[in-house]
């Protein structure tokens, strides 16, 4: 967590100006996504003894407005998260990076789809009771870091990463309690995701790094 610290106090502006870029495009979508939904809306009258009362309701454009928002917004959300990881990379091997950074489309398809399996799998887990999908979280926990920097395919993906946590649980259990802490503190001190978010990404990276063995350039 220190040297990823380190990292983000160095190069801080790519991430907060990018955080910046992603929450007001999701901002504008959202309210692109609203007016639509309010413009389309349906006005039902239904009568009783008690006399007619209007419910409203979304249309099916509204409906269909709203689902196409959240699938781009997922979509931006884990193109964004794998370019975090892949600038996490970049900036621990001594690297510079800048704003666009976040953004490219370039050899996205491994990194998503290993997301997608991972989200499945804490899903179905979660669904069983809850606790398999807590030993999911954490044993997933270097997987996506995996996909994104080592340009593997799916299953090196997997085993890479489950490999890297299985060579030290304890440490790595300890970390992503102490980042959801830290997320959490952020959140309560109005901070947010524009520290929290890069740092968390940042420390994974260091931390897959240190288990794994991997050149590490640590910032002054």
């Amino acid at each position: 967590i220190s040297i990823a610290w380190r990292h983000f106090s160095r190069q801080w502006v790519p991430w907060v100006l990018s955080g910046l870029a992603m929450m007001a495009s999701m901002s504008v979508l959202g309210a692109t996504t609203s007016m639509i939904v309010s413009a389309t809306k349906i006005t039902k009258t239904s009568t009783s003894i008690y006399g007619a009362t209007q419910t409203t309701e979304p249309s099916g454009v509204g409906l269909v407005a709203t689902a196409i928002f959240y699938i781009i917004m997922w979509v931006v959300a884990v193109v964004y998260l794998i370019n975090s990881y892949r600038n996490a990379f970049r900036m621990t091997q001594g690297e510079t990076i800048v704003v666009r950074d976040f953004f490219k489309l370039s050899g996205l398809g491994t990194p998503l789809i290993v997301i997608i399996l991972c989200e499945i799998i804490v899903s179905i887990g979660m669904l069983l009771f809850i606790i398999p999908g807590i030993i999911a979280i954490f044993a997933l926990m270097y997987v996506p870091v995996a996909a994104a920097i080592n340009n593997s395919t799916v299953g090196t993906a997997f085993s890479e990463g489950f490999a890297a946590f299985k060579n030290n649980i304890g440490q790595s259990i300890l970390l992503v309690v102490l980042l959801g802490l830290i997320t959490l503190g952020g959140l309560l001190m109005c901070v947010g995701g524009l520290v929290t978010t890069p740092l968390t990404s940042i420390a994974l990276v260091v931390g897959y790094l240190m288990v794994t063995g991997r050149n590490l350039f640590v910032a002054n």
